[in-house]
């Protein structure tokens, strides 16, 4: 463990330089292209005549549902990384996984990012859940074409906003990824 305790700012950068950051914009722009792909095919889709309401007239209850799941799904996009790292569950996640326990420099770094494009990609399938959900429940309401009549649809697209936001900020520079790595994961480790 303390090998890892020696890694340094620049070590990270130097790995994330080699092709890694390759790697995490891959995976990140991939789960962003799906959801906008959806979002196209939904904005195109023909409008229906009638709304999805219930046999009895009681309202639309897609935006009560919706808001109870993304009220979920955003509580627990900010939980998972305090439970991810914790300070027993990051010692478990750096002391197996294939790597000696006295790694190198360059092992442990790549080890270090390898833990945090794990927390990275369960942070995006979070977003790209709630993004399709919302994305479908515009779909079934009768698609893009039915969002001007019908502005309360409009809270199925910001999923989708959010999740772009997080992509662009999170995800595309070398800078912002060394820093959440020291500033989430290594502050972590020395504090051992």
């Amino acid at each position: 463990m303390d090998a890892f305790k020696n890694i340094t700012g620049r070590d990270i950068e130097e790995k994330l330089n080699d092709g890694q950051m390759r790697v995490n914009r891959i995976i990140s722009l991939a789960l962003l292209g799906g959801s906008f792909f959806f979002l196209i095919i939904v904005l195109n889709l023909p409008g229906k005549s009638d709304t999805v309401e219930s046999t009895n007239g009681t309202p639309d209850i897609f935006p009560a549902v919706f808001l109870v799941m993304a009220f979920f799904i955003y509580t627990m996009f900010m939980l998972i990384p305090k439970i991810f790292l914790r300070k027993e569950n990051l010692m478990k996640r750096l002391s197996f996984e294939g790597i000696p326990s006295e790694p190198n420099i360059d092992n442990g770094a790549i080890k270090l990012i390898g833990l945090d494009r794990t927390l990275l990609i369960i942070r995006l399938a979070q977003l790209e859940g709630i993004t399709l959900m919302g994305l479908v429940f515009l779909m079934i309401g009768g698609g893009g074409q039915r969002i001007l009549n019908n502005p309360v649809q409009l809270i199925y697209l910001l999923p989708f906003f959010v999740m772009l936001i997080f992509v662009l900020n999170n995800c595309m520079t070398v800078e912002k990824t060394v820093m959440r790595i020291e500033n989430n994961i290594l502050s972590v480790i020395k504090s051992l």
